[in-house]
C-alpha cells in the first residue's frame, strides 16, 4: 500500500499527541500502557506494509490531520473518542484502586478522625482532579463515576482514605508490625503472606482472631503445646510485684488489697491483656520490679513478695522467636496500642488454653524475667506473703526466708486462713 496508504490511514484520526498534548501528559503520566484510540505512526507503516526505506525517502510528508504539526515515527495519532472512552475506563480503574477505604465500608480512620480529630484533614472526593491533574473535560466525564475499592460510589464530599493512610494507621508500615509477622512464621510454621495477613485483621478485628485460618492454627499449636517453653514454676516459687505511689496524693502504704492485678473492667492496655481484663504481671525479684515501674523523685512503691502455693503452667517464650516479642515499645499514648495486639491475642489462647502465665525477659532488667499470670485464683493459687517498699535500706525478706525454711507454702494453704499471714 505504501506511503500513500499511511496518508490515508491518518486522515482517519482527529489529531496527534500535540495537540491532545493535556490528554497525553496525562495519560503518559497516570495510565501508560495499550490503550484504544491511540497508535504510533510506524505501527500504520507496519499495518500498511510501507518498507521503512520508502519512508526514509519521503518522510516529513505526513502531517496531523488536525495541527498540520510534521510527524515523527514516534509521534502518536489520536482517534478522540476511542481515546476519552478508554482513558476514562483506565482512569476510573486507578481511582477505585487508589480509593482504599470510605465511609460506608466503615473505615476506622475516618470514623476516629471524624469523631475525636478535625475532619477537614480527610481527603474528599472533588479533590481527586488536584491531586491526579486531570484534565477539566476529563473530569467533568468521571466526576459522577468515581467509586471505592468496595464498590460504592464517591460524591463530590465524601471522605476517603488511602491504602498507605490506613497502613500508617494501622501500623502496617512500621518496622514493629513486620517484625511481629517474622516471629509468628518461625513459631508456628506459618508463611509470610499469611502472617501478614493475619495481623491485619487482628488490627481491625482484634477481638475476633480465632475467625481467621491462622488464628485458629496458632491456637491449636498453643492447646496442642507444639512449641516449645512450655514447662512447670514450682510451689512455694517467690515473685514480686511493684506498684509506686504519689506520697503527695497519698500518705498511706497500699494494703494487700490494692496490690493484686486491677479488677475486671478497670486495668489499661498491657501487652499480655486487652483493655479491662485483669493480669498480675510480677517479676523475679525485686529489682526487676522497681526497674519495671521508672519510680519518679516524689513517689515510693510498695512491693508484695507472692508466693506460689500450687504448682503452674507456664510458657516461657525467653528463647524462643517470640523472644523480640517483648522488647516492641508501645509508640502512641493512645487507649489501645498496636504494638499489644498480637501479644494480647497469644495471651487469650494461653488463659483460653489454662496456661497459667506467660514468662518473659524483663525489658528494663536484662538478667532478670516477668511473668504475666493469666489463669490464678488468689490465696489459692498464690498468695501475698510479704509487704515491702523502696525505702528499705536491704531488701530482706527475712520473714519470707524463714517461712520458705519452715512450711511448704502446701502446708500454710491449709493451715492459714485466705486473710490471714503467719506472721
Amino acid at each position: 500500500m505504501g506511503l500513500v496508504g499511511v496518508k490515508q490511514y491518518v486522515k482517519e484520526y482527529n489529531g496527534c499527541d500535540h495537540c491532545y498534548s493535556e490528554w497525553f501528559r496525562f495519560y503518559e503520566r497516570e495510565i501508560k500502557g495499550d490503550i484504544d484510540g491511540l497508535t504510533r505512526l510506524w505501527e500504520l507503516l507496519y499495518e500498511t506494509d510501507t518498507p521503512y526505506s520508502e519512508w526514509k525517502k519521503f518522510g516529513g510528508k505526513i502531517k496531523c490531520p488536525n495541527c498540520r504539526v510534521v510527524l515523527n515515527l514516534n509521534n502518536f495519532l489520536i482517534q478522540e473518542e476511542k481515546f476519552r472512552i478508554s482513558m476514562l475506563s483506565k482512569l476510573s480503574e486507578v481511582l477505585k484502586e487508589y480509593i482504599h477505604e470510605c465511609t460506608y465500608c466503615d473505615s476506622a480512620k475516618i470514623a476516629a478522625v471524624q469523631k475525636y480529630g478535625d475532619p477537614f484533614t480527610l481527603n474528599f472526593g472533588y479533590q481527586l482532579q488536584g491531586i491526579f491533574d486531570i484534565p477539566d473535560d476529563l473530569w467533568d466525564d468521571i466526576s459522577d463515576n468515581i467509586h471505592c475499592s468496595c464498590g460504592n460510589q464517591i460524591n463530590y464530599d465524601d471522605p476517603y482514605v488511602t491504602k498507605s493512610e490506613v497502613d500508617n494507621w494501622f501500623g502496617f508500615e512500621d518496622e514493629d508490625f513486620k517484625s511481629t509477622s517474622l516471629f509468628i512464621c518461625a513459631t508456628f510454621d506459618i508463611d509470610k503472606r499469611e502472617a501478614d495477613e493475619f495481623i491485619a485483621f487482628l488490627m481491625r478485628y482484634p477481638m475476633l482472631g480465632l475467625e481467621h485460618g491462622t488464628g485458629k492454627k496458632i491456637y491449636n499449636d498453643i492447646r496442642n503445646g507444639k512449641m516449645k517453653g512450655f514447662n512447670t514454676l514450682e510451689q512455694g516459687t517467690v515473685l514480686f510485684r511493684g506498684r509506686k505511689r504519689d506520697t503527695v496524693a497519698r500518705h498511706v502504704p497500699f494494703v494487700e488489697s490494692e496490690l493484686w492485678a486491677s479488677p475486671v473492667g478497670v486495668s489499661g492496655h498491657g501487652r499480655f491483656n486487652p483493655v479491662g481484663v485483669p493480669v498480675l504481671y510480677l517479676g523475679d525479684s525485686i529489682k526487676t520490679c522497681l526497674k519495671e515501674i521508672n519510680i519518679g523523685d516524689q513517689e515510693v512503691a510498695e512491693v508484695p513478695a507472692f508466693i506460689l502455693l500450687e504448682p503452674i503452667k507456664v510458657w516461657d517464650i525467653r528463647d524462643t522467636d517470640l523472644k523480640p516479642l517483648v522488647s516492641l515499645a508501645t509508640l502512641n499514648n493512645r487507649a489501645i496500642s498496636k504494638e499489644y495486639v498480637f501479644p494480647n491475642f497469644l495471651a487469650q489462647c494461653c488463659t483460653m488454653c489454662n496456661v497459667n502465665g506467660i514468662m518473659y525477659e524483663s525489658v528494663k532488667n536484662k538478667k532478670g524475667w516477668n511473668i504475666a499470670l493469666l489463669n490464678y485464683e488468689a490465696n489459692k493459687t498464690i498468695m501475698i506473703a510479704e509487704i515491702l517498699n523502696n525505702l528499705d535500706n536491704q531488701y530482706e525478706l527475712s520473714k519470707l526466708k524463714k517461712l520458705k525454711k519452715k512450711k511448704k507454702a502446701e502446708e500454710l494453704s491449709d493451715k492459714f486462713d485466705d486473710d490471714t499471714l503467719p506472721f
